[in-house]
């Protein structure tokens, strides 16, 4: 009988790392999901309702943003810590995410009649809206 935590070759391989420790992806505080969640949302309100419906708009930087919170926490930590600390560098992304959220959102309630006039381009801001206030929550929650 084999006991399963062994290693069926010659014993010259090193003893399995848990998977986050070998690659450095995978690991991510519930900050770091909350700033990632919402780049998601940015990204998916963007999609969704500038490119195929042609509804609202999302500043281009706020895009990067969400880029940029959605793939530094999969990114290889090794890489991203030659930059910055992981965490660090979530809390920037999340408190930038959530800047150009009030800015966009002072925007679109100063141009109110005539940016939001569709229900369409209503569903869209707020999916936007959202993902501007997790960021921010995210960032303020993460201890960098």
């Amino acid at each position: 009988m084999t006991d399963d935590t062994e290693s069926t070759s010659s014993g010259s391989e090193p003893p399995s790392l848990p998977p986050d420790a070998t690659t450095g992806v995978g690991t991510s505080t519930s900050g770091a999901s909350l700033v990632m969640i919402g780049g998601a949302l940015v990204l998916g309100s963007w999609v969704i309702f500038e490119l195929f419906v042609d509804g609202y708009v999302v500043g281009w930087p706020a895009v990067l943003l969400a880029i940029m919170a959605v793939t530094i926490p999969r990114a290889n930590r090794s890489f991203i810590e030659k930059i910055a600390p992981v965490d660090a560098a979530m809390k920037a992304v999340g408190y930038l995410l959530g800047l150009f959220g009030i800015v966009l959102i002072a925007t679109d309630l100063r141009f109110a009649s005539s940016a939001l006039d569709s229900a369409v381009e209503i569903i869209g801001a707020l999916v936007a809206y959202a993902g501007y206030v997790a960021g921010f929550l995210g960032a303020r929650s993460i201890d960098a």
